[in-house]
Protein backbone atom coordinates (compact mmCIF):
# COMPACT_ATOMS: atom_id res chain seq x y z
CA UNK A 1 0.00 0.00 0.00
CA UNK A 2 1.34 3.15 -1.26
CA UNK A 3 0.31 6.62 1.01
CA UNK A 4 0.10 9.51 -1.01
CA UNK A 5 0.68 12.85 -0.32
CA UNK A 6 -1.36 15.36 -2.23
CA UNK A 7 -1.31 18.89 -0.79
CA UNK A 8 -3.87 20.24 -3.67
CA UNK A 9 -6.00 18.13 -1.35
CA UNK A 10 -8.53 20.12 0.71
CA UNK A 11 -9.28 16.79 3.14
CA UNK A 12 -5.59 16.58 3.71
CA UNK A 13 -4.08 19.87 3.40
CA UNK A 14 -6.56 21.50 5.87
CA UNK A 15 -5.40 19.07 9.39
CA UNK A 16 -1.86 19.34 7.87
CA UNK A 17 -1.99 23.11 8.54
CA UNK A 18 -3.80 22.76 11.70
CA UNK A 19 -1.51 20.10 12.83
CA UNK A 20 1.66 22.69 11.87
CA UNK A 21 0.04 25.64 13.03
CA UNK A 22 -0.52 23.70 16.75
CA UNK A 23 3.30 21.94 16.66
CA UNK A 24 4.74 25.51 16.11
CA UNK A 25 2.38 27.13 18.39
CA UNK A 26 3.48 24.35 21.00
CA UNK A 27 7.18 25.26 20.42
CA UNK A 28 6.74 28.97 20.72
CA UNK A 29 4.49 28.48 23.97
CA UNK A 30 8.07 26.19 25.34
CA UNK A 31 10.70 28.90 24.22
CA UNK A 32 8.62 32.10 25.36
CA UNK A 33 6.82 30.86 28.27
CA UNK A 34 7.72 27.34 29.64
CA UNK A 35 11.75 27.99 29.35
CA UNK A 36 11.83 31.27 31.00
CA UNK A 37 9.18 30.81 33.77
CA UNK A 38 11.50 27.16 34.78
CA UNK A 39 14.49 29.72 35.11
CA UNK A 40 12.50 31.97 37.57
CA UNK A 41 11.60 28.88 39.39
CA UNK A 42 14.94 27.67 39.48
CA UNK A 43 16.25 31.12 40.65
CA UNK A 44 13.42 31.40 43.31
CA UNK A 45 14.33 28.56 44.61
CA UNK A 46 18.07 29.73 44.97
CA UNK A 47 16.60 32.72 46.71
CA UNK A 48 14.20 30.46 49.40
CA UNK A 49 17.33 28.43 50.25
CA UNK A 50 19.27 31.30 50.80
CA UNK A 51 16.68 32.89 53.08
CA UNK A 52 16.22 29.66 54.88
CA UNK A 53 19.56 29.47 55.39
CA UNK A 54 19.59 33.11 56.82
CA UNK A 55 16.70 31.89 59.18
CA UNK A 56 18.45 28.85 60.53
CA UNK A 57 21.24 31.06 61.37
CA UNK A 58 19.14 33.56 63.38
CA UNK A 59 17.41 31.38 65.24
CA UNK A 60 20.45 29.48 66.21
CA UNK A 61 21.93 33.45 67.72
CA UNK A 62 18.64 33.62 68.99
CA UNK A 63 19.33 31.31 71.69
CA UNK A 64 22.65 33.43 72.79
CA UNK A 65 20.57 36.64 72.63
CA UNK A 66 18.97 36.35 76.37
CA UNK A 67 22.77 36.08 77.41
CA UNK A 68 24.24 38.40 75.38
CA UNK A 69 21.46 41.19 76.63
CA UNK A 70 22.79 40.02 80.18
CA UNK A 71 26.33 40.40 79.58
CA UNK A 72 25.32 44.12 77.73
CA UNK A 73 23.62 44.77 80.96
CA UNK A 74 26.80 43.81 83.31
CA UNK A 75 28.92 45.40 81.39
CA UNK A 76 26.94 48.39 80.65
CA UNK A 77 26.85 48.67 85.01
CA UNK A 78 30.66 48.02 84.84
CA UNK A 79 31.28 50.99 82.17
CA UNK A 80 28.63 53.35 84.16
CA UNK A 81 30.44 52.65 87.86
CA UNK A 82 33.80 53.57 85.73
CA UNK A 83 32.19 56.82 84.75
CA UNK A 84 31.38 57.55 87.98
CA UNK A 85 34.84 57.19 88.92
CA UNK A 86 37.07 58.67 86.18
CA UNK A 87 36.44 62.68 85.45
CA UNK A 88 34.79 63.49 82.05
CA UNK A 89 36.82 65.55 79.41
CA UNK A 90 34.61 68.30 80.72
CA UNK A 91 35.55 68.00 84.13
CA UNK A 92 39.41 67.94 83.95
CA UNK A 93 40.52 71.83 83.62
CA UNK A 94 38.13 71.83 87.24
CA UNK A 95 39.65 69.09 88.31
CA UNK A 96 43.40 70.32 87.67
CA UNK A 97 42.04 73.74 89.58
CA UNK A 98 40.92 72.17 92.37
CA UNK A 99 44.26 69.91 92.92
CA UNK A 100 45.90 73.41 92.65
CA UNK A 101 44.39 74.91 95.12
CA UNK A 102 44.32 71.97 97.20
CA UNK A 103 47.89 71.71 96.72
CA UNK A 104 48.66 75.87 97.39
CA UNK A 105 46.51 75.65 100.74
CA UNK A 106 48.70 72.84 101.70
CA UNK A 107 51.72 74.77 101.04
CA UNK A 108 53.10 72.51 98.25
CA UNK A 109 54.06 74.70 95.49
CA UNK A 110 53.93 73.49 91.93
CA UNK A 111 56.76 74.30 89.98
CA UNK A 112 56.29 72.89 86.49
CA UNK A 113 52.96 71.40 85.16
CA UNK A 114 53.10 70.45 81.68
CA UNK A 115 50.03 69.17 79.94
CA UNK A 116 50.71 66.26 77.43
CA UNK A 117 48.87 66.33 74.56
CA UNK A 118 45.75 63.77 74.65
CA UNK A 119 45.72 60.21 73.47
CA UNK A 120 42.30 59.07 72.11
CA UNK A 121 42.02 54.82 72.79
CA UNK A 122 38.94 52.73 71.93
CA UNK A 123 36.72 53.44 75.08
CA UNK A 124 38.27 56.35 76.74
CA UNK A 125 41.30 59.01 76.39
CA UNK A 126 44.45 59.44 78.28
CA UNK A 127 45.56 62.49 79.51
CA UNK A 128 48.95 62.70 80.47
CA UNK A 129 50.75 65.51 82.59
CA UNK A 130 53.69 65.95 84.06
Amino acid sequence: MKLKLDLKNPRLRTPLLIGLTGVIGIVLWYQQILTPGREQLVELNKRVKAKQDTLRTIQALKTQLNGLKEELNSAQQVLDSLKSIFPDQKEVPKLIREITSVARASGINTTKFNPQPDIEKEYYVENHYN
